[in-house]
């Protein structure tokens, strides 16, 4: 069976180096479970649905990479699981603002957020397109 580390270095390589800083930050972090990052992802599409009103926001691929974030969580995977860990540090990369590439005040603000779901996406066979 694959490794927690083997996935994350699989991931990492399939970004370019800022992503990959950031994202390394959170592969670092204590395990969480789904339930609080769900919560996570809609406090956060609600924020940027009210701040689209006054900031540039793509709300259109915010609520894709949401989409696909709450995907990863439900695959059945638990904290501990070697999995888990590169999903945990896609949603979180999602769920900050000021990642490699600012969320809000620019309409590429989650462009980067969504190479970091695909990226994960693609090294756990999960593709959603």
């Amino acid at each position: 069976m694959i490794t927690s580390r083997e996935l994350a270095l699989k991931c990492l390589s399939r970004l370019d180096p800022d992503e990959g800083l950031v994202v390394r930050s959170y592969l670092e972090e204590p395990l969480d479970v789904g339930e609080g990052l769900h919560d996570d992802i809609t406090a956060y599409i609600e924020r940027l649905r009210s701040l689209s009103t006054t900031h540039p926001v793509n709300l259109t691929v915010a609520e894709d990479v949401a989409i696909r974030c709450r995907g990863l969580l439900d695959r059945g995977w638990a904290p501990g699981d070697p999995p888990w860990v590169v999903v945990q540090a896609a949603v979180r990369y999602f769920l900050a603002e000021d990642d490699a590439q600012d969320d809000i005040g620019s309409m590429e603000g989650f462009d980067d957020d969504e190479r970091v779901v695909a990226a994960v996406e693609e090294v756990l066979g999960t593709e959603s397109k």
